[in-house]
């Protein structure tokens, strides 16, 4: 009866196999959590749930074999995934699977054929282009690097790590007029970021401050009078409850509303730490780009200017003293002599 079930019948379209109802759906998500959280057992136990009533299912038949890949079953799980692209081989997610199986195995050419084909079939898969762009890396395909790297760029442009990977890939690939041009576009975006996090804590701050503001400008006199009135309110409750119950309570309000403002800072002052350093790592990236392109007279000054942007001390300072050394800066020994001696 499972097997009527799932082949549909004499007269079913194949494809119909191919669409889970939508618990079984549900299921085959939770397969791929369970795999990205490394609990195998777990991930086999519910995929062979699901195979037991749909076994021609090529999406899990492949995810069975991308998880007995990790337990060390290699030969079960090519298996499996064959077995899964027969039955389905318009699904981006068998495709996809099979690339991650022949990158396992360091088939990286293999892999790169596996992915593009996925991505023909799903070109809006950012995770399978980023693995792409990963395998072209890994084997040298700079221009398919930086095709795939733009690619992700141009879909979503608001990560930051898609301009520095495309500005990498460029140079990579030999066109570092166009890795600076990146670097330079994305820097005016990094500390637009930072102009906007701080004018946004700002207001967040001046809110907060009107909010308390009501206490804080009110005349001294006015000030006693409520004092007064907080007090007298209080030693009635008191003796009406024979506790300091609502007192306590506002305290506790109080302490809550302080300690969810004193979160608020920190985390203003992480993020704006975290673009710090982003912002400090691309201008050192765009400073060695300035370097390998024999620049070195431009890398200098332009290391003298990110100097109190630079978050990494230790490489500046050390990059500093390469290109004074090279261009025979002050001191023996620079550049063969070719510098002011002392």
């Amino acid at each position: 009866a499972a097997g009527n079930k799932a082949s549909g019948g004499a007269g079913a379209t194949p494809v119909n196999t191919q669409v889970l109802p939508s618990k079984e759906q549900s299921q085959f998500k939770t397969v791929i959590k369970l795999y990205e959280a490394k609990q195998y057992k777990r991930g086999l136990k519910t995929a062979d749930g699901i195979l037991k009533k749909y076994p021609n299912h090529g999406e899990t038949l492949a995810m069975k074999g991308l998880i007995l890949n990790s337990v060390d079953r290699k030969e079960e799980a090519y298996e499996f995934v064959r077995n899964g692209l027969k039955h389905n081989l318009r699904s981006n997610v068998c495709w996809h699977v099979f690339g991650l199986l022949h990158r396992s195995d360091k088939n990286y050419r293999e892999s790169i054929k596996c992915y593009q084909q996925a991505l023909r079939l799903d070109d809006s898969n950012q995770q399978i282009l980023r693995d792409l762009a990963m395998m072209q890396v890994q084997t040298r395909e700079y221009q398919g690097f930086q095709d795939s790297r733009n690619e992700l760029l141009t879909k979503k442009p608001g990560a930051r790590a898609n301009w520095a990977g495309f500005a990498l890939a460029a140079h990579l690939n030999g066109n570092s007029g166009l890795s600076l041009r990146v670097l330079d576009a994305f820097v005016e975006t990094v500390e637009g970021d930072k102009k906007r996090e701080r004018e946004k804590a700002r207001q967040q701050r001046e809110a907060q401050e009107k909010e308390r503001g009501g206490r804080k400008y009110k005349s001294a006199k006015e000030r006693q009078k409520e004092k007064l009135k907080q007090k007298f309110e209080q030693k009635k409750r008191e003796e009406e409850d024979g506790e300091g119950g609502e007192g306590d309570a506002k305290r506790m309000e109080e302490e809550e509303k302080a300690a969810a403002e004193k979160a608020a800072k920190e985390r203003e002052r992480r993020l704006m730490e975290d673009l710090d350093f982003d912002l400090s790592e691309i201008l050192m990236f765009r400073n060695l780009v300035l370097e390998e392109m024999g620049k070195h007279d431009e890398a200098l000054e332009h290391l003298e200017k990110i100097e109190p942007t630079v978050v990494d001390r230790h490489a500046l300072i050390e990059k500093k003293g390469l290109f004074l050394l090279t261009a025979g800066g002050p001191g023996e020994g620079g550049g063969g002599g070719g510098g002011p001696g002392l």
